[in-house]
Formats: C-alpha cells, structure tokens, sequence
C-alpha cells in the first residue's frame, strides 16, 4: 500500500469535505447579495476597461494562461490589462507585450481553511486592497481560485467578477466555475472567459505568440559566453518542478550527445539555483562542449535565451511552454502528466511518452491525484529509452512531419 497517496487522499477527502460547506453555506446566505447589483452585460468592446488578470501559480501555468490573456486583449483592444502574478513571475509576466501592468503580493495565507480560521487577519492586508481600489478596475478575472483573492476582489469593489472557486469561496464572484481538474489546462482558462462574452471554438487561434525585441538577446547570449553573431545553440532544461516529472541523468546526456554530434550545436543548460547540482553532473556526464547556466540566470534571462534557440529540449516545465510561445521547435518528456492536456503541442513542439499500465488515460491529467509525487515505480520515467528520445528528437530537427504524442 502507498501510504503516501493514502495520506494524501485523506487529506483531499477532508478538505474537500470542509470547502463543500464553505461553498454551501456562502451560497445561501452572501451569494444573492453578491451577484444582486451584477452588471447584467461587459461594457461595449471600444470601452477602455481596466482589467484586473488574477495568475498565482507556477512559472508554466503562467505562460498557460497567455492565450486567455491574449483573447481579451483581441475581445477588448482598448482595455488595459494587469497580471497579479507571484514575485518570482514578475520578470517573465513583463515578457508579455499583451500586460500592460505587473503586480506582485505574495504575503497571503494560500490555504482556504487556514484564512477562514484567522479571518481578522484580512486587517494587514488592507494596504494591499486599498491599491487595488484605487486602480478602479472594472473586471476581474481570478485563475487563482484562492480564497484571499475572491476576498480581495470584493472588497475592493471591482464591479465585475469572474472566477474559479478552488477553495469554496466561489460566491464572491458574480460569474464561477468549478475547478475541472481534469480539463485541458488552455481551454479550461478560456472558460473563464465566456462571461466577458468572449467564446473560442477553436483555441489553436489562440497559440501564443510572444514577441520578443531584437536587443533583449544578445546582452543574455554575451552573459552565457556564446557568440552573439551565431545562433548555433540548443536550450536544456532538465529538471521540472518536482522529482516525478525528471528524467534519468545519464539518459539525457546520451541524448544530448547524440544530438550534438549530429547537429553542431552548443548545448546550453537552464535552471534555477535548485537545479545546480543536479545540471552540474549532468554537464558533466556530456562529452560535447556545453554552457551551464543553472542559476546564473534569471526566469526572464533563461525565457529570452530560449527565444534565440535553434531548439529546446526538457520535461514538463516553465522551457517548454516558452518554447512553443514564441515559436522554437521543441521536444518535451513527460512522465506521470498527460501532455494533450497540459501543454501546447503541434507540429513543431511535441511531446514523449512512455507508456505502461499507469499511465493516465486520455480523459485524465494525471496518472493520480498527487500528479506522481508519491509513486515508488515512475515507470514511465525509468523505462524511456535514450534512443527512442533521440529518435523523435532528430525528427524534429530535420523538418520532418511528427506526430504531436510519440508513445513508445
């Protein structure tokens, strides 16, 4: 028995449980007041609304809620648009010519029940609501699905609410939807939309497409020493946000050799500073030249460097969605995560798999709840084969049609 999935599934069971009466007490006794004054349509498309885009995750579900950002400033081209993203998003969120503004609060309880029991504790946030008040947004779209947030919108009278109730606070927002934890991560944001009259029927439209200007680059490929009058590079990243999602060490030198025998590329290592040692063995273990930038560089500096890149290898991570943003072919491994709903793929940025009895089913995310924190096999990880990723790999270089899922 995987105790640590049990413990894990208790724990969800109860809190699930505990949101559940939030959500239906709140229901009852504040949702009719809350939505009584709700404007029954968003002001005319020429409008010049002030949108408050609310995105307290990852580095990567960052970049995965681009194509609603982008749908809204298609919907609403006057509008001024602000992300509230985590400090460590700030740099990457600026990237993003379709954000107007970038604000950062970290300083919140992030648990829904942990700010239900210390509710007096909203008085040292005041400083915080009163700016966002005094910004006068007229729409708010929360990604977040935080109890803090939902609280914040409403008490700072932002007229027009829409959110995902992911802590059972959902009824402070005038327009909510559950959190559908198996939905393919883009469209599932573009839901959100709908209320602001903005419906996608086909989110391809929406690939992102970042662009970036021509002088962020080469002060970044001078920093890395590579020569700025060359482009001949390839970007590496390695390691994801936890262990599940990484791959074998030696695995992926082998690859990484193979491929730049065959290509002349310098293979350029990204990280952050926890993946320093991790990059340094790996590095180690290439035979070929390599630059290894593991925490010498900012979230922005590594995104910009993917921008120049000829190609981006790595596992599920913040790289790979960049990649396909701004247009780099890349090639992505995936573990205990379904990649049709959790990235953007096409012709050019494809993803693979190995596949066995775990493997989660086309209608799920993840192989379990945890998305394979507590798995003692990673089966799908330990039995990917260096050749096979090469394979795919050399596919894609050359041009050749590849398939969006290779599932060996």
């Amino acid at each position: 028995m995987n105790l640590g999935l049990l413990k894990f599934r208790i724990r969800i069971s109860i809190t699930g449980f505990i949101k559940f009466c939030i959500h239906l007490l709140g229901a009852i006794l504040v949702g009719p007041f809350v939505r009584y004054r709700h404007p029954a349509t968003v002001s005319p498309k020429s409008a010049r609304l002030g949108i408050l885009y609310i995105c307290l995750a990852f580095r990567g579900d960052l970049i995965l809620n681009f194509p609603a950002i982008k749908a809204i400033k298609r919907a609403y081209p006057q509008s001024s648009i602000t992300c509230w993203v985590r400090e460590y998003n700030e740099d990457l969120a600026a990237l993003n010519r379709n954000i107007d503004n970038v604000i950062t609060y970290d300083k919140f309880p992030s648990s829904g029940i942990g700010f239900l029991l210390r509710p007096l504790t909203i008085g040292k946030h005041r400083p915080f609501i009163d700016k966002i008040r005094r910004m006068r947004f007229d729409i708010c779209v929360d990604d977040s699905g935080y109890a803090f947030t939902s609280v914040v919108g409403f008490l700072a009278g932002i007229p027009y609410r829409v959110g995902r109730n992911g802590q059972g606070f959902g009824f402070l927002y005038h327009y909510e939807y559950p959190y559908d934890f198996n939905a393919q991560l883009i469209e599932k944001r573009l839901r959100l939309l709908e209320p602001l009259g903005i419906v996608i029927d086909n989110p391809d439209d929406l690939y992102p497409s970042i662009s970036l200007g021509p002088d962020l680059l080469p002060p970044v490929m001078e920093k890395c020493g590579l020569n700025t009058d060359q482009s001949n590079y390839v970007t590496i990243q390695p390691f994801g946000g936890w262990a599940a999602k990484n791959w074998d060490i030696d695995k992926f030198a082998q690859v990484v050799d193979h491929f730049v025998s065959a290509t002349k590329n310098i293979p350029v290592f990204i990280g952050g500073p926890e993946d320093v040692a991790g990059i340094s063995s790996m590095a180690a273990a290439v035979k070929a030249r390599s630059i290894n930038t593991a925490g010498t560089l900012t979230v922005a500096e590594s995104a910009i460097l993917i921008s120049g890149a000829r190609l981006h290898l790595g596992v599920d991570s913040f790289g790979a969605h960049f990649a396909a943003a701004v247009g780099v072919a890349g090639l992505t491994i995936f573990g205990p995560t379904n990649p049709e709903l959790s990235a953007y793929l096409g012709p050019r940025n494809v993803a693979v798999i190995k596949k066995t009895k775990c493997t989660p089913p086309a209608n799920r995310i993840y192989c379990c709840p945890d998305a394979g924190r507590s798995c003692k096999r990673l089966s799908c990880m330990r039995e990917l084969q260096a050749e096979d990723v090469s394979k795919v790999l050399m596919t894609l270089w050359e041009g050749k049609q590849a398939v969006r899922v290779t599932a060996f």
